[in-house]
Parts: structure tokens; sequence; C-alpha cells
């Protein structure tokens, strides 16, 4: 494995390791606020490790880890396995709103807070510097069926795909989509 690639497999194992935390702790008060406080750490380690409402986020556990015996001293792994962690994190941390249900999840967590888009955007931001797009910033027209602007909140439209699937893109997160969006116009029948 490459320095650089070795470098940007750090970079991202931080910031995945920042946006797990903040993901657990709104799963925690979600937990909370219908199951009563968790007593402890070691309370809590053990449901983040069995209870099925923080199963989700043990995928994102996995990568880091994975990330951490690739970038390890004695590790062996070569170029195949920077590549391919790369391409787990690129398609795992898409926030989707009919994806699977990590993603689904995922992007209710980026709806609900600053600090996860903050996160994400950062991630972004990584993956697009090492000349990786995770498709967050790019948009197949073709594909669109019906773009609507909601008067709540401003500065959004609402896509749906001709396979049936919506999403909401922001303005200020996705300048690049929002301004593919205000040229598209419909597919004359």
């Amino acid at each position: 494995m490459k320095s650089c690639e070795h470098e940007l497999l750090g970079n991202l194992r931080d910031l995945l390791l920042e946006q797990h935390k903040l993901l657990l702790d709104r799963e925690r008060a979600s937990y909370e606020k219908v199951n009563g406080p968790i007593p402890g750490p070691g309370p809590f380690l053990t449901l983040v490790l069995s209870d099925p409402h923080f199963a989700w986020l043990r995928q994102i556990s996995t990568l880091i880890v994975e990330i951490d015996e690739a970038t390890s001293p004695r590790s062996q792994a070569g170029q195949h396995a920077a590549d391919a962690l790369i391409a787990q994190t690129r398609e795992l941390m898409k926030p989707r709103a009919q994806g699977n249900d990590f993603q689904h999840r995922y992007y209710q967590a980026v709806q609900d807070s600053p600090d996860i888009v903050i996160l994400q955007c950062r991630l972004e931001q990584l993956l697009e510097s090492s000349g990786i797009r995770s498709g967050m910033d790019q948009i197949d027209v073709d594909q669109i069926a019906e773009v609507n602007y909601p008067d709540e909140p401003p500065g959004t439209a609402d896509v749906t795909f001709k396979d049936g699937s919506t999403r909401r893109y922001n303005g200020v997160q996705h300048p690049e989509i929002f301004a593919t969006l205000n040229h598209w116009t419909p597919p004359t029948a």
C-alpha cells in the first residue's frame, strides 16, 4: 500500500470514528427516551454490541476495524485492499431515503443533525480530494421523473426518480445538484 493510500485510510478512519460517536450519541438518546437512562458505560457497551436498536451502527464499527487492520504496521495489505476499503467507505456512507437500512437511517441522521452533516461533508471532501467521488454531488438527470420545490424547508428540492425513489436535496449542501435541477426540464411525452 502506498503512503498516500495509507494516509487517506487513516484520515477516513478518523472521520468515521467521529461520525460513529455522533451517531451513537444520537441513538443512545433515542433509546433512552423509550427505555429510560442507561446506567453506565458497561451496560451501554453491552447494548451497542447486542441490542437491535444499535445494530445498524455495527457496519461503521466493522469498517473502522478493517481500516485499522489494513493500516497496522504488521499488515501486508496492498493496493487492492486499500481500493476496496475506500470503495466500501464510499458505498456505506451514502445517506439515501430509499436505500438499505443503514443508508435510510443514516439519511435520517443527516437530516436531523448539523454536526452529522458537517462530518458527512468532510467525508465527501476527503473522498473527492482523493479523486474518488461518492455520488453525493452527482445526479443522473436521465433518471429524474419529477422535481418539486416545497415551501418548507426553503432552498430544497424533492426529486422523484423513474424507479419511484425520492430524495430531498438542499441547495446549500448540494449546490452542483441544485444548479442542475434548476435547469432540468421534464421530458416531453
